[in-house]
């Protein structure tokens, strides 16, 4: 049967979500939300138990308004709303002569939220 390739779920998915509006001043407003799933996967093509990736449910959201006849947009961001802390690539470090400590972990990135500034020139 073989191993299975790696870095590659069984099942995965996205879902993304936009909703736009205007109020009475005619300030453009919108809504996104972006979720991706995955289940778990091996690293490597050696299938190895301790190189599995965990599945996940990662989601992001995020809230722009753009007031009316301006060429800037405020964003709003939330990046990891669950806050799921999830391995996606871990390696031995027992083959590094520096270190006998195991494996190393390589985490994706904690919550994150932020406002970031569009500016696009109508020029």
């Amino acid at each position: 049967k073989g191993n299975k390739l790696p870095r590659a779920p069984r099942n995965s998915a996205s879902l993304s979500a936009r909703y736009f509006w205007t109020n009475s001043n005619e300030d453009r407003f919108w809504l996104e939300l972006i979720s991706n799933y995955q289940d778990e996967a091996f690293m490597s093509s050696l299938n190895l138990e301790n190189e599995i990736l965990d599945k996940r449910n990662l989601a992001n959201l995020r809230l722009l308004y753009q007031p009316n006849k301006t060429d800037w947009a405020l964003d709003f961001w939330i990046q990891n709303i669950t806050e799921q802390r999830v391995n996606y690539h871990s390696f031995d470090q027992t083959a590094f002569a520096y270190t006998t400590a195991g494996e190393a972990l390589m985490l994706n990135p904690p919550r994150r939220i932020g406002i970031s500034i569009i500016w696009s020139p109508q020029n």
